[in-house]
């Protein structure tokens, strides 16, 4: 909820859409990356899936995080996803000082507002200076080897 004793926001106003990052771009990983989101289950001999687990590409956006998420690993070698990274997968930075036990950490991140969304909303009440620093954050936070040009966050005219 937004509210102004002067005027009405404009909450709803067309933004250009924001570059899209993959899981994998994001954590720096190589592509054709498979996250594991519970654990090795037996498969359903109904329907040839797994029963109770999943498992996605991280070639495209990553899936809503949950507390749940601490326990989703690389199906290549097994590594596990940090608080660092879930934190870094919602538009924190790397060094944002996750409190608590990795449970705790990762409750914590799959409840919070993305910065990057809390930037749009409030873009209403600030006009388009709010979407120019979103562009300008997500370049810096998920363009860590300068892989993408500047137009393509919009920041070129």
């Amino acid at each position: 909820m937004i509210a102004s004793r002067s005027y009405s926001p404009n909450v709803t106003r067309c933004i250009r859409p924001l570059p899209a990052t993959t899981m994998a771009q994001a954590l720096g990983w190589q592509p054709g990356e498979r996250v594991n989101t519970r654990g090795n289950r037996p498969v359903d001999p109904k329907t040839g899936r797994a029963k109770g687990g999943n498992a996605f590409s991280a070639d495209g956006p990553s899936w809503c995080l949950t507390g749940k998420s601490r326990t989703w690993k690389r199906e290549s070698d097994g590594y596990r996803l940090t608080a660092a990274e879930a934190g870094l997968l919602v538009g924190f930075r790397r060094s944002y000082p996750w409190q608590g036990s990795r449970s705790s950490a990762f409750q914590q991140a799959a409840d919070v507002v993305s910065p990057v969304m809390a930037a749009i909303v409030l873009s209403g009440m600030f006009g388009a200076l709010g979407e120019a620093l979103v562009r300008d954050y997500l370049a810096q936070l998920y363009d860590m080897d300068g892989m993408l040009s500047p137009d393509d966050y919009g920041l070129v005219s």
